[in-house]
This record gives structure tokens, sequence and C-alpha cells, in this order.
């Protein structure tokens, strides 16, 4: 299971409400290191307003989490056409003796 690596606090390019914002993801899903975590939990405390960006990366991983559900494998995709094809070909041989044993 991937996880995120502790950011550091002295970020030259990113603010900490950036760096809190880029963490959210992995916040989500809990797929986050213990000290991020405990980051997020502190600044979502001082921060209110950020508690509604949680809010929101729950819910757009949820809709992708679902989104990904919904996708088949090519390996699935092609044991289903394998399946299909196999039926297909039962049902047009039993057809076949059926009418060679009424003819």
């Amino acid at each position: 299971m991937m996880t995120s690596k502790p950011m550091t606090n002295n970020s030259e390019n990113l603010s900490e409400a950036d760096e809190i914002a880029a963490l959210l993801p992995w916040y989500v899903t809990g797929k986050i290191s213990a000290a991020d975590k405990a980051r997020v939990d502190a600044y979502a405390s001082a921060h209110p307003e950020v508690r509604a960006h949680i809010a929101l990366a729950r819910d757009e991983a949820d809709v992708v989490f679902a989104a990904n559900a919904e996708i088949t494998s090519p390996r699935e995709e092609a044991n289903a056409c394998r399946k299909a094809w196999r039926r297909r070909r039962r049902r047009d041989c039993m057809a076949s003796k059926r009418r060679s044993s009424t003819g």
C-alpha cells in the first residue's frame, strides 16, 4: 500500500495551506503518514473552512472509486466474449443435430 511521505515544514515553494491541500487525497483515502494526518487534523481544527475541502475531497474520491469499480479489465471482456461464443457454438451445434435427426 502506497502512503504519502511526510512533507517537510520548510518548503520554500508551498504555503502551509497549499501543503495541506496537496495532502487531502491521501488523507481521505487513509493512505497518509501519521505525521501528515496529524498536520491535516491540526490545520483543520484551526481553520474550519478546511473541513469543507476535506468533504469535497471525500466526495471526489467516492466518485472516482465508483467509476473505477465499473471498469472491466480486457481479460474480463475476453472471457465474456469467449463464453458467449461457446454458448452460440453449442446452441448452433444442438440446432444442427436436431435438423439432421429430423431430416
